[in-house]
């Protein structure tokens, strides 16, 4: 599927959340195995959060990287997993 995009720094990006819908398909395991939609806006609001005073670093793109590591069924640790390696790559 092609989605809307635009260039930050020479990044392609998404441009709406047409990207971020796809992932609302993945369900997360939880601790006690139960399993529920991943919560996309609330991962790309503490992504946001967490990148706001760090120069160079495009949370969109730490989203994107991190979204396509996870797949149906993920737990939750490897979530957090997820997202902690892709955004140690942008922090170099």
């Amino acid at each position: 599927k092609k989605f809307k995009q635009y260039k930050i720094d020479g990044y392609v990006v998404p441009k709406n959340d047409d990207y971020f819908t796809e992932y609302s398909k993945i369900n997360v395991t939880n601790k006690d195995g139960s399993q529920a939609p991943l919560d996309v806006a609330r991962l790309r609001t503490l992504i946001e959060e967490a990148c706001q005073d760090l120069k160079g670093v495009d949370a969109n793109r730490v989203i994107e990287n991190a979204l396509d590591n996870m797949y149906d069924g993920i737990s939750i640790d490897d979530v957090a997993t997820s997202i902690l390696i892709t955004a140690r790559t942008f922090c170099i």
